[in-house]
């Protein structure tokens, strides 16, 4: 964890404003990730180009031209917060573009506007119906139309992943100080809103300032 995240901030990711997204799926959908390794690949994949189609149109309503770069790593997360199974993605994106100049290969990063809630929500839906298209075409998922109420055969893998997604219970433990220690919370300010839209969930109230490599390092740490 630690190893890969100073390696992230020192080789991989520019001294830039850096946003996380957090993507949760519908619960069948997450279950269904976490046993089929090309579900959690589209999902991860559609995410990353949703994600960057959105920076490059807000760099072009803004103004710029010329080739717009988007860039973001995304951190695979398996449960939640009772160590129960629960497939999401943590994504650490360029909180902007880069411009690449016609006349020259220079490049100029230019820093995008906090998102709105509705541009969010647009965001969210394409992700969502892109996913489910993709479900459909590859035999994971059906028409509401052609739905069978009866219950899918499981393998054992997918009945021990079904068990594993119950949630436990939680208890804060203090030491014998009396104090009570816990991770530490990534830099930068959190909005607790977020969008929802077909059971696909995203908050990205979450921002890293350029100058803050700590902040970027204890960002990838938590990720990882």
């Amino acid at each position: 964890m630690a190893a890969q995240a100073a390696h992230l901030v020192d080789c991989i990711l520019p001294a830039v404003p850096i946003r996380q997204l957090v993507l949760s799926f519908p619960f069948e959908l997450s279950l269904l990730a976490a046993t089929k390794p090309e579900v959690l690949r589209a999902l991860a994949r559609i995410h990353a180009e949703e994600l960057a189609r959105h920076y490059k149109q807000a760099a072009k309503k803004s103004g710029e031209g010329g080739k717009l770069h988007a860039g973001a790593v995304t951190f695979v997360q398996r449960f939640g917060s009772s160590l129960n199974l629960h497939v999401h993605l943590h994504t650490c994106a360029l909180d902007g573009v880069y411009v690449e100049s016609d006349d020259d290969d220079a490049l100029r990063f230019v820093p995008a506007a906090p998102p709105s809630r509705a541009e969010l929500y647009v965001l969210t839906e394409r992700v969502a119906l892109r996913v489910m298209t993709w479900l459909r075409k590859r035999g994971h998922a059906k028409d509401d139309d052609h739905a069978s109420n009866d219950t899918p055969d499981r393998s054992f893998a997918e009945v021990l992943a079904h068990v594993a997604t119950q949630r436990g219970t939680l208890e804060n433990v203090k030491d014998d100080t009396g104090e009570s220690e816990g991770p530490a919370e990534p830099a930068g300010p959190l909005v607790d809103e977020a969008v929802t839209r077909h059971g696909f969930n995203m908050h990205a109230g979450l921002t890293i300032s350029a100058d803050d490599d700590l902040g970027r390092e204890r960002l990838c740490r938590y990720g990882l």
